[in-house]
């Protein structure tokens, strides 16, 4: 005949949960002080001038890639994808981040 027994965990398996608990929750409190930690610090300040200049170089950009970016978004195959992406990022560079750019010029195959 059955016989039924409760479905209770060893006492290792039991000391292994408070232990699992344990992390989790200190886990949580790390991330707690991590995050009033990054409230602590002074937002980023930008100037007037400084977020125009930005948005100009952004629309710039926009304006100068639109075939790259079409690329991207009708690429087909991981290669394709992979190629089309590669040079939305060369099209992008020379305003968004020159000096990145000159470096990956020179690893390029």
């Amino acid at each position: 005949t059955f016989q039924h027994r409760p479905l209770r965990g060893t006492q290792q398996m039991q000391t292994q949960v408070q232990e699992s608990v344990q992390v989790w929750q200190n886990i949580q409190k790390a991330r707690k002080q991590e995050l009033a930690e990054m409230e602590e610090e002074e937002p980023m300040k930008i100037s007037k001038s400084d977020a125009e200049k930005i948005a100009l170089n952004f629309a710039e950009v926009l304006k100068k890639c639109r075939k790259e970016q079409r690329r991207v978004h009708n690429c087909s195959s991981e290669e394709d994808c992979s190629k089309a992406s590669m040079d939305l990022t060369m099209c992008m560079a020379p305003v968004l981040c020159p000096v990145q750019r000159g470096h990956l010029r020179k690893v390029r195959v």
